[in-house]
């Protein structure tokens, strides 16, 4: 009781000693609106039709049966990930099991040449391969497939998810409703749709977001054409693979600043559209990474998980916190992540008392000042 006593005292006395030299102590306000951290829509899809578009990187040709006329182009992983079917077609190993009877089926639809099956093998090491394989060769055997070919390529690459325009697009190419009834069956057959799923809402829920498996095909021999040799849908990538850049020529990448984690999760995203970090250093390293290969809408997802997770944080914890906010504003201030680095400006101002007492505050004493209020300046000088 004397020590509080005393205490009381001592505090009255400063309050007395600032009221007569005409000091008020600083006031802190209410906490200025953070700043909201917008990302931009998924791409993915509109991307994927964009390989469709382009030859550069397609490794499957379709011809007809009769004329051997090239029909279209493709791409190998990307017909796989639509369908067991097609992996049972191309000999794909390692994939569930096709009963025997769809896998006749779908044969006296499309014929791969026997020489061009070689190319899948994933045995082989791909340093004793050439970078640059022929194509593929898939006959089309089926009039009414081979006719509408680029309309059911255009649904396999946007995911199976637009079964209705598919639908249309069918049948104003065909016209007679037998032929259209008889085409999509053969489609839904060579994409494993069962019988009874055939209508549209069972068949979009069967086909939803089918381009997603390509995440099967993440970090595996099968199909792959590049190793990359990390320390010890990328516009980057796409300009090193396709120019005159030595990666163009080589069938490995060296990587270098960047931890095998770390780019295994880019990877995983430009695959799969999907970014779950682990940690807010693991989201710091992955946008840093999302920057150096401009993927800004990856770049964004860490910084909204970033936020998401020091939002969550009691005052406790993040004064008790081993993690230096401080160090993650620098990190967003040099990789132009403006987003990130304008909220936790705000961030470190709305929680003066905390951060000032961190030992790195110091460094930013100049950076906060313009946005702290006028009274808390006396604090920053």
């Amino acid at each position: 009781m004397q020590c509080s006593k005393q205490k009381s005292s001592e505090s009255l006395k400063r309050k007395k000693a600032c009221k007569s030299k005409g000091l008020k102590p600083p006031q802190l306000g209410q906490p200025v609106k953070l700043p909201v951290v917008k990302t931009q829509n998924s791409s993915y899809t509109f991307e994927l039709l964009g390989l469709l578009g382009s030859p550069q990187f397609a490794d499957v040709s379709f011809c007809a049966e009769n004329t051997g006329v090239e029909l279209a182009h493709a791409h190998r992983v990307v017909l796989c990930s639509s369908s067991w079917i097609l992996n049972a077609l191309l000999n794909v190993q390692g994939v569930p099991h096709v009963k025997s009877s769809s896998l006749k089926a779908a044969q006296r639809l499309l014929l791969v040449k026997e020489n061009t099956l070689e190319s899948l093998d994933t045995s082989a090491n791909i340093k004793n391969r050439q970078v640059h394989n022929p194509p593929m060769q898939i006959h089309v055997l089926d009039p009414l497939l081979s006719r509408c070919l680029p309309e059911t390529l255009q649904f396999i690459y946007s995911g199976n998810t637009k079964w209705h325009m598919f639908q249309n697009a069918v049948r104003e190419k065909l016209v007679d409703a037998k032929d259209v009834k008889d085409l999509l069956e053969k489609v839904c057959l060579l994409l494993g749709i069962e019988q009874q799923q055939k209508t549209e809402q069972t068949a979009m829920m069967r086909t939803t977001n089918a381009t997603s498996w390509l995440g099967y095909f993440f970090n595996s021999p099968v199909f792959h054409d590049v190793v990359f040799k990390v320390q010890a849908r990328c516009k980057v990538m796409a300009a090193m693979f396709s120019g005159h850049y030595a990666e163009a020529s080589s069938c490995e990448v060296s990587i270098n600043a960047i931890s095998t984690d770390t780019f295994l999760s880019f990877l995983e995203y430009l695959y799969t559209d999907i970014c779950c970090p682990a940690s807010v250093l693991q989201a710091m390293a992955l946008l840093i990474c999302a920057e150096m290969y401009q993927v800004s809408r990856l770049q964004q997802i860490c910084e909204v998980y970033i936020i998401t997770c020091l939002q969550s944080m009691p005052s406790r914890e993040l004064a008790s916190t081993s993690l230096s906010i401080i160090n993650l504003l620098k990190k967003a201030q040099f990789h132009n992540a403006e987003q990130l680095s304008s909220w936790l400006l705000h961030f470190i101002s709305s929680n003066y008392l905390i951060f000032s007492q961190k030992a790195d505050f110091l460094d930013l004493t100049g950076k906060l000042s313009f946005i702290l209020p006028v009274d808390m300046e006396i604090y920053l000088l």
